[in-house]
Protein backbone atom coordinates (compact mmCIF):
# COMPACT_ATOMS: atom_id res chain seq x y z
CA UNK A 1 0.00 0.00 0.00
CA UNK A 2 1.45 3.45 -0.89
CA UNK A 3 1.29 5.97 2.21
CA UNK A 4 1.43 9.79 2.17
CA UNK A 5 2.13 10.80 5.69
CA UNK A 6 4.90 7.79 6.59
CA UNK A 7 7.20 5.73 4.89
CA UNK A 8 8.37 1.55 5.84
CA UNK A 9 11.32 0.24 5.98
CA UNK A 10 11.48 -3.64 6.42
CA UNK A 11 15.71 -5.11 7.20
CA UNK A 12 15.37 -8.23 8.04
CA UNK A 13 12.30 -9.00 10.91
CA UNK A 14 12.58 -5.30 11.36
CA UNK A 15 10.08 -3.45 10.38
CA UNK A 16 10.43 0.69 11.02
CA UNK A 17 7.68 2.99 10.75
CA UNK A 18 8.55 6.35 9.93
CA UNK A 19 5.81 9.18 10.63
CA UNK A 20 7.08 11.52 7.90
CA UNK A 21 5.21 15.17 8.43
CA UNK A 22 8.26 16.90 9.48
CA UNK A 23 7.17 20.38 8.18
CA UNK A 24 4.51 19.78 11.04
CA UNK A 25 6.92 17.92 13.63
CA UNK A 26 4.97 14.89 12.09
CA UNK A 27 1.85 16.11 14.03
CA UNK A 28 -1.23 13.46 13.81
CA UNK A 29 -3.86 14.37 11.85
CA UNK A 30 -6.56 12.28 10.27
CA UNK A 31 -4.71 10.70 7.44
CA UNK A 32 -1.74 9.93 9.32
CA UNK A 33 -4.02 8.56 12.32
CA UNK A 34 -5.55 6.29 9.57
CA UNK A 35 -2.32 5.27 7.47
CA UNK A 36 -0.75 4.72 11.03
CA UNK A 37 -4.14 2.00 12.05
CA UNK A 38 -3.74 0.57 8.50
CA UNK A 39 0.23 -0.18 8.51
CA UNK A 40 -0.03 -1.42 11.69
CA UNK A 41 -2.91 -4.06 11.03
CA UNK A 42 -0.70 -4.80 7.69
CA UNK A 43 2.43 -5.01 9.61
CA UNK A 44 1.07 -7.23 12.26
CA UNK A 45 0.19 -9.94 9.86
CA UNK A 46 3.44 -10.31 8.07
CA UNK A 47 4.93 -13.37 9.58
CA UNK A 48 8.43 -11.94 8.84
CA UNK A 49 8.35 -9.23 10.70
CA UNK A 50 9.28 -9.87 14.41
CA UNK A 51 10.08 -5.68 15.36
CA UNK A 52 7.86 -2.59 14.59
CA UNK A 53 10.22 0.66 15.31
CA UNK A 54 8.00 3.56 15.40
CA UNK A 55 10.42 6.57 14.19
CA UNK A 56 9.85 10.35 13.22
CA UNK A 57 11.36 12.01 10.47
CA UNK A 58 12.60 15.64 10.67
CA UNK A 59 13.12 17.17 14.23
CA UNK A 60 10.82 15.94 15.98
CA UNK A 61 9.51 12.31 16.88
CA UNK A 62 5.77 13.62 16.76
CA UNK A 63 4.58 16.98 18.20
CA UNK A 64 0.72 15.83 19.11
CA UNK A 65 -2.07 16.46 17.90
CA UNK A 66 -2.29 18.72 14.69
CA UNK A 67 -3.92 21.85 15.84
CA UNK A 68 -5.47 22.59 12.40
CA UNK A 69 -7.22 19.40 12.01
CA UNK A 70 -8.04 19.84 15.83
CA UNK A 71 -9.51 23.42 15.00
CA UNK A 72 -11.51 21.95 12.37
CA UNK A 73 -13.01 18.90 13.98
CA UNK A 74 -13.96 21.04 16.59
CA UNK A 75 -16.45 22.67 14.20
CA UNK A 76 -17.98 19.53 13.11
CA UNK A 77 -22.07 19.16 13.39
CA UNK A 78 -22.98 16.15 15.72
CA UNK A 79 -23.60 14.70 12.02
CA UNK A 80 -20.32 15.02 10.67
CA UNK A 81 -18.66 14.08 13.91
CA UNK A 82 -20.74 10.72 13.87
CA UNK A 83 -19.64 10.02 9.94
CA UNK A 84 -16.09 10.77 10.83
CA UNK A 85 -16.10 8.16 13.33
CA UNK A 86 -18.29 5.37 11.06
CA UNK A 87 -16.02 5.65 8.36
CA UNK A 88 -12.64 5.73 11.20
CA UNK A 89 -10.63 2.59 10.97
CA UNK A 90 -12.35 0.00 14.07
CA UNK A 91 -9.82 -0.79 16.67
CA UNK A 92 -8.78 -4.54 16.72
CA UNK A 93 -6.55 -6.00 18.90
CA UNK A 94 -5.41 -9.47 18.33
CA UNK A 95 -4.19 -10.11 22.00
CA UNK A 96 -1.39 -9.32 24.15
CA UNK A 97 1.75 -7.98 23.48
CA UNK A 98 5.08 -10.77 24.06
CA UNK A 99 7.77 -9.29 26.18
CA UNK A 100 10.63 -8.55 24.25
CA UNK A 101 12.87 -11.48 23.26
CA UNK A 102 15.70 -10.31 25.49
CA UNK A 103 13.87 -10.22 28.15
CA UNK A 104 12.04 -13.91 28.21
CA UNK A 105 13.23 -16.56 29.97
CA UNK A 106 13.38 -20.08 28.70
CA UNK A 107 9.72 -20.70 30.43
CA UNK A 108 7.97 -18.98 28.73
CA UNK A 109 5.58 -19.15 25.66
CA UNK A 110 7.35 -18.45 21.91
CA UNK A 111 5.53 -16.34 19.26
CA UNK A 112 3.12 -19.42 18.32
CA UNK A 113 2.07 -19.74 21.36
CA UNK A 114 2.03 -16.14 22.55
CA UNK A 115 -0.24 -14.53 23.45
CA UNK A 116 -1.54 -16.58 26.26
CA UNK A 117 -4.65 -14.52 26.80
Amino acid sequence: MSYTTLQIEQTGKVATVWLNRPELHNALNEVLIAELTEAMRQLNRNEAVRVIVLAGRGKSFCAGADLDWMRRAAGYSEAENLAARASAPAPTWTGCVAPPATARRKTWPTRKSWPPC
